[in-house]
């Protein structure tokens, strides 16, 4: 659940995820596991050899031999090392000590997922057990969070982590909760007005939870959103590297996550992969991370809505990656990618299959200085199915290469954009292209107002292209009709240029001189 520098492995490595080894700002660490100074974990086979361990309930086991298959490494502190001990409830080992590769690595945590015991033998001294983690509720409830670091409302009341949880007695954090054994339905709720620092990843792979029954991250009482101070490289991390096994039913409400000074320029606040789908994101706000919400795991990430949530001020780009049968709607972003490099973007789709981008804002991204020189909203890749109406992305002003809306080739491989609708929008101040579209075989344009009111040369609306060096879909058959262009302040150009074969282009009207600023043009 939780991520950690591994200082006792390697100091300058984090750990990204979880399997046959561990990747770790591009390195890959081989799992420590352990019990004792003598015990022995090999990377190549995943054996774990044991010289002796307690578990919980049954008692103490030496010359312990099992292939670990699936785990999750939590911890290492590299402390002085404690007692060894096993939680069936669980699936919790907390280890001495463990030898790998010469090297002996102190007080291990590792979630177990699955393993084959091959050898056990039951000693005759049965010890104390370690008291055991808190009991996992069976069915959903709530949990209350309160903490009340700096930057927390005067009223704030400080939680407990010893607390019940209950609104009246809130736990102070997450820590020593299994988030993913939780029931499907529970709540964690955190208190409006406090602020927590947020300082480890919280790994969600809830195999109980639904979309009808989700594990909801939220918020309660009055004030302000919750802030979470996140100073790692993730707030939250969904999934296992290479999982098969779907997981989901997650919901993001009321929250602020926030990147520190101290956090690293590429962190992210939610990294969505492993398989996951039906992931609600509603009213949350993010800023200051590399990127806020990344989908971009190499996996089937899908069905997830993210909903009149904020995106400001982030250093490369909003929103990243491949949603599936997704939704963004009502959602403001603002001031993202704010070096203003060509490669960011205020929000980056690629790949997708019936995503829709619904009424959103892009509020002056990609900007320095006062003028945009990067991208806005922008897909690449191999694409079916892509609603994009009645947004609003607004520049004050923009070098030629700002494109407002670009669905275009950007890959050496083969591209292509079929089955896309771009109605109703609104698309103000861009580059020497408001709207450009390539490979997008049959494409409706229609209804949407494109305004410049600055004294550029801009073509509102291109569809088509001529070069297809990697395979890429090629042009033809789109309509362009019902669009508005309105030219003030000097403002010159082509209402569209449309160059795909067999294509309808009509009842397209320039607007200019005072009537660019009135009426469907005014701002």
């Amino acid at each position: 659940m939780l991520k950690h520098k591994l200082q006792a492995l390697t100091p300058s490595c984090v750990a990204a995820y979880t399997g046959p080894c561990l990747v770790a700002m591009g390195c890959c660490l081989a799992p420590h596991l352990g019990a004792h100074a003598m015990d022995v974990f090999n990377p190549v086979t995943n054996l774990l050899i044991m010289d002796q361990i307690t578990v919980a309930g049954l008692g103490m086991y030496t010359d312990v031999r099992a292939t670990i298959h699936s785990y999750s490494l939590l911890e290492v502190d590299g402390s002085v090392p404690q007692t060894a001990a096993f939680d069936p409830a669980t699936s919790l080992l907390t280890l001495a000590s463990v030898k790998v590769d010469g090297k002996i690595y102190n007080n291990v945590r590792v979630k177990i997922h699955t393993h084959a015991l091959l050898n056990a033998e039951k000693s005759g001294a049965v010890p104390t057990p370690s008291p055991s983690p808190t009991p996992t509720p069976t069915t959903a409830g709530t949990y209350y969070f309160s903490d009340c670091q700096a930057g927390s409302s005067a009223s704030c009341v400080q939680g407990n982590n010893a607390n019940p949880g209950t609104q009246a007695e809130p736990k102070q954090s997450l820590m020593g909760l299994n988030v993913n054994a939780l029931p499907a339905g529970t709540q964690l709720l955190f208190n409006r007005g406090g602020v927590w620092n947020w300082t480890s990843t919280v790994r969600l792979d809830n195999r109980n939870t639904s979309a009808a029954a989700p594990l909801t991250f939220g918020a309660y009482g009055s004030g302000a959103a919750p802030v979470l101070l996140v100073s790692t490289n993730l707030g939250f991390e969904t999934g296992e590297w290479q999982n098969t096994v779907p997981d989901g039913g997650y919901v993001f409400r009321g929250l602020k996550f926030e990147a520190t000074a101290s956090a690293p320029d590429n962190a992210w606040a939610i990294w969505l992969r492993g398989t996951v789908g039906d992931v609600l994101i509603e009213d949350v706000e993010f800023t200051n991370f590399g990127i806020a919400l990344n989908g971009q795991g190499h996996d089937d990430i899908q069905r997830v809505t993210v909903r009149n949530s904020r995106f400001l001020r982030n250093k490369s780009m909003g929103v990243l990656g491949t949603f599936n049968h997704s939704l963004f709607e009502g959602n403001v972003f603002e001031g993202n990618n704010f070096s203003g490099s060509g490669f960011n973007h205020g929000t980056y789709f690629s790949n997708v299959t019936n995503l829709t981008l619904r009424n959103n804002r892009y509020l002056r991204n990609s900007v320095v200085n006062g003028i945009c020189t990067g991208g806005n909203m922008t897909f690449h890749g191999m694409n079916d199915g892509l609603l994009i109406e009645g947004n609003t992305i607004e520049q004050d002003t923009s070098a030629p290469g700002c494109w407002l809306m670009s669905i275009t080739q950007g890959y050496d491989t083969a591209e292509g954009f079929r089955n896309t609708v771009v109605r109703n929008n609104r698309l103000i101040n861009g580059g020497n292209n408001a709207m450009n579209a390539q490979s997008a075989a049959g494409i409706l344009v229609e209804g949407n107002t494109i305004i410049n009111t600055t004294p550029t040369y801009q073509v509102a609306i291109s569809v088509g292209h001529t070069d297809y060096p990697n395979g890429d879909l090629a042009d033809g058959n789109a309509t362009v009709r019902n669009n508005t262009i309105c030219q003030g302040g000097g403002a010159t150009g082509p209402a569209t240029t449309v160059i795909a074969p067999n294509s309808t282009v009509s009842n397209n009207v320039v607007v200019s001189g005072v009537a660019a600023t009135t009426g469907i043009c005014a701002r």
